[in-house]
């Protein structure tokens, strides 16, 4: 028997989910086997359906689920991320857990972290020299890292990229190495 695909909305007691047993947990239906309902959520979360340009965003994961909005049509597809997207096979790698750095922000100072807390809420963390690992400015998960996630490392890159100091597939330093907080570093190779 095939799974359903349809929305649903059920009390978050009979799943477990430790907050008021009574509140509605609603689910958004699959749209198709390969477009989740976790990507729909995206799709709504974003606000991509009100875009009058065209956008794309994408769910990282075990899959890389995508939309397209172009124009009036989105098109969607999805592909297998793999460990890496999970923090696996990364020297310093996660998966999403308390302590996880999962995205950094370059600001004018130097890498602000962002690292999950207890609830798997993003909540900001120390402002780092990339490029030395000292402290420029102490925040609330200061000495919280463990370790960062796929995500985490996919805004790393990206930053890296915006900075100069990544040119793929190199670190552009002299040491080969990008430091976050507490100790959590990304080189190169494995």
């Amino acid at each position: 028997m095939l799974p359903s695909r349809d929305a649903t909305v059920i009390k978050a007691g009979a799943i477990g989910l430790k907050v008021d047993p009574e509140a509605d947990v609603y689910i958004p239906p699959s749209i198709k086997h390969e477009v989740g309902a976790d990507a729909l959520a995206l799709l709504a979360k974003t606000g991509i359906l009100d875009e009058r340009k065209n956008a794309l965003v994408i769910d990282y994961g075990t899959n890389a689920e995508m939309a397209l909005k172009a124009d009036d049509t989105i098109y969607t597809g999805s592909a297998a991320a793999g460990p890496a997207i999970e923090g696996q096979r990364i020297e310093k790698g996660m998966l999403a857990a308390p302590g996880a750095i999962c995205d950094i922000n370059a600001d004018d100072e130097g890498w602000v972290c962002y690292v999950l807390n207890e609830s798997l809420i993003p909540i900001q963390g120390d402002t780092i020299n990339p490029l030395t690992g000292s402290e420029i400015r102490i925040g609330t998960m200061h000495k919280k890292a463990v370790r960062i996630t796929g995500t985490g490392v996919i805004a790393l890159v990206e930053e890296g990229m915006r900075c100069g100091v990544i040119s793929p597939p190199k670190i552009v330093s002299q040491q080969r190495v990008l430091h976050l907080q507490d100790g959590i570093y990304f080189t190169e190779t494995y």
